[in-house]
């Protein structure tokens, strides 16, 4: 057996194949949408998923929670009359708009299926209804003690909503039931999952999309519900899922430190950035500075120990065997992965008047837990 699985993994085409069926679908959605006309059972849907996100977003209760990453932002929400929390998380992806609709929809994709049953997933069938909408059955694993496994049946639909909106909404119904009764050692469960889609400039060339998702499980009142509470807080995972997918920060990391070494390079040649001069000066060791117990043999690092008026200066040096881009990443204090370092959720850099154009007021935001 092993022989074969080996076979398997040397031929395996997921990637590719997966890349192909996204592809088709998106550039469906990017020359067709147009042309789909919707039933009023579909337009009902989708108006409703647009009416939950208004709701929840004007809602006084929001709290902000650690997503797990700090390029996705979580929020739990009570909205009145429900007993649940209800999940929102949002994120700017580097994807177009169609392609990341797309990426969701196709349930039956190689990637999805993986993620799905490494997510306590059984079993998944999806019956299309026509070019926006399908069925769709899940059944799961609850992961509790003492309970049955959990099904639920959706009807999703996508709507674009010109060039630059799209929406994907699931809505609860037995539409199936006939077709295929319902597990009877299953807990019939409801879902509400709402996708946002809203285009962006590209950055550095790539496609950027402002994504908001909300989530919210209830499994008919048979599972306690701080445990269905801690479920809907992970529901940050499904974009945080798909943020990675189609990550490319590296590349614009790459693309703003270039920017910055050519003004610095302009800089030089035209003898500017007079801002140095008064920094260096903030380097010199004066009275009172310690050098702190070394964990890094390469690195040399100092403090101020009596700190006055609220202040204190450290400095830190080390040799890198690269040229000016190492300065640019440190400038880009905003960039992706100054943010992956730090686990801040932003980052900010104002101008400051006092030191011309080599000089920022820097702002940072984190999240307790994050």
């Amino acid at each position: 057996m092993s022989i074969v699985q080996d076979a398997i993994d040397e031929f395996r085409q997921d990637e590719k194949v997966d890349t192909a069926e996204l592809k088709e679908k998106a550039t469906f959605t990017r020359e067709h949408w147009e042309d789909e006309v919707y039933s009023k059972e579909e337009e009902r849907v989708l108006e409703k998923g647009k009416a939950t996100i208004v709701a929840i977003e004007s809602s006084s209760d929001l709290k902000v929670i650690p997503s797990g990453d700090p390029l996705v932002t979580g929020k739990v929400v009570y909205v009145e009359g429900d007993k649940l929390v209800t999940g929102i998380a949002e994120s700017v992806v580097d994807g177009g708009m169609e392609e990341l609709a797309a990426f969701e929809c196709l349930k039956m994709s190689r990637e999805a299926t993986k993620n799905f049953h490494e997510k306590s997933g059984l079993m998944k069938t999806v019956k299309e209804v026509n070019s926006h909408s399908f069925y769709y059955q899940s059944l799961r694993d609850l992961k509790v003690s003492g309970f049955k496994q959990g099904e639920w049946r959706n009807l999703v639909v996508w709507k674009k909503e010109g060039e630059n909106k799209m929406i994907v909404c699931y809505e609860d119904t037995d539409a199936l039931d006939k077709e295929h009764p319902r597990d009877p050692n299953a807990i019939a469960a409801s879902g509400l999952s709402i996708w946002e889609y809203k285009r962006l400039p590209k950055v550095e060339g790539i496609p950027q999309t402002r994504v908001k998702y909300v989530g919210r499980a209830d499994v008919a009142g048979s599972v306690p519900t701080f445990i269905m509470n801690r479920l809907a807080k992970d529901y940050a995972k499904s974009l945080i899922n798909m943020r990675k997918n189609f990550d490319k920060s590296l590349e614009i990391d790459t693309g703003r430190r270039a920017e910055i070494v050519k003004k610095i390079k302009q800089e030089e040649e035209s003898g500017g950035a007079e801002a140095l001069v008064q920094f260096e000066a903030l380097f010199e060791e004066k009275k009172g500075w310690e050098r702190p117990s070394r964990k890094f043999e390469l690195a040399d690092s100092k403090v101020q120990a009596n700190v006055v008026g609220g202040k204190g200066w450290g400095s830190a040096s080390m040799n890198v065997r690269a040229e000016m881009e190492v300065a640019a990443f440190f400038w880009n204090f905003g960039s992706r992965a100054n943010i992956e370092i730090s686990r801040d959720v932003e980052r900010t850099g104002a101008p400051s008047q006092q030191y011309d154009n080599w000089a920022k007021i820097a702002a940072r935001t984190s999240i307790k837990g994050q």
